[in-house]
């Protein structure tokens, strides 16, 4: 999912939870805010573990939290440019050899279609109705496309400002001041 064509930043969640993953959108862009992870080589045994803990247990009546987190990753990293991405961002720290290999821990997480009662639903919905508004994407799309730096803002400026003053100056000379 290329969520930065769309406009979609990321960002430090406040804490280490796992329960502080947030999405708010913008008008020009949007922020899903995840805590910082490090994957290694027991990161999928460890959720995997974790996962099995929180559906077989008898005592747990919580939220699926880790089921959940892990669906949600399954749905941002789908290629090594997503791992890239979240690299950049700070908020994935990457003990593989390459990204391919995160990619490839994550489709092999089978969470058997427990995806029921998902916490991070909210999180899900506001990213598609984001993705799935035109306006947004345009917006953002134009930002990220045309106006990287900012000599292309005061040229939209600029342009803007003369064209205005075209204007006053034609209104002005169809309809002089007495």
């Amino acid at each position: 999912m290329d969520l930065k064509a769309k406009g979609v930043r990321f960002g430090h969640s406040s804490s280490q939870c796992l329960k502080d993953i947030t999405f708010e959108s913008h008008p020009s862009h949007g922020r899903l805010q995840l805590p910082v992870r490090r994957v290694s080589h027991q990161s999928q045994v460890i959720l995997l573990n974790f996962i099995a803990y929180e559906e077989v247990s008898p005592n747990t009546r919580t939220e699926p939290v880790m089921l959940s987190y892990a669906n949600l990753m399954k749905s941002l990293i789908q290629s090594p440019e997503d791992v890239k991405q979240l690299q950049e961002n700070g908020l994935l720290v990457n003990m593989f050899a390459n990204e391919e290999q995160v990619v490839q821990m994550y489709r092999e997480i089978n969470t058997f279609g427990l995806a029921k009662l998902d916490t991070f639903k909210h999180v899900k919905m506001g990213i598609e109705e984001h993705c799935r508004n035109r306006a947004k994407t345009w917006i953002a799309d134009l930002i990220h496309t045309r106006f990287q730096t900012p000599w292309t803002i005061i040229a939209l400026f600029a342009a803007t400002l003369l064209l205005c003053l075209t204007f006053l100056q034609t209104f002005f000379t169809i309809r002089p001041v007495n």
